[in-house]
């Protein structure tokens, strides 16, 4: 089954929004994680496909997940995906910067923001 990017960015929303709010409860974000929609295929089927998974991966944005009958299962996202994970993590990982990050998505759900052109903040 593969992921829309609507459900993705969803997905992808509640992750946030968990991390945020209950940055300690890992149980959480470990059940979201397992239930996004990822394909399944087995290692044997992987590698006499290798090109047309690593195709679709890319094309699709979605994870794609391994099943090894010896060793641990792997999980296969392109590179830019995983880029974006580290970069999350690394901007949450700092309890201030998640606070101020919060106060950020609090204020705009608030409509407490102001609308600034971009090129006037050079000005």
């Amino acid at each position: 089954m593969r992921i829309q990017q609507k459900t993705r960015t969803t997905c992808c929303t509640i992750v946030l929004f968990l991390v945020l709010w209950y940055p300690n409860s890992i149980k959480e974000l470990r059940l979201v994680l397992n239930n996004l929609a990822m394909e399944v295929t087995t290692y044997s089927n992987f590698r006499q496909n290798l090109k047309t998974f690593l195709d679709e991966v890319l094309s699709s944005n979605a994870p794609l997940y391994v099943k090894r009958t010896n060793g641990e299962d792997v999980v296969v996202i392109s590179k830019s995906d995983y880029e974006s994970m580290e970069e999350t993590l690394y901007l949450l990982s700092s309890e201030k910067n998640r606070k101020q990050l919060m106060k950020g998505v609090e204020q705009t759900e608030k409509g407490e923001t102001t609308k600034v052109n971009i090129k006037d903040l050079w000005k």
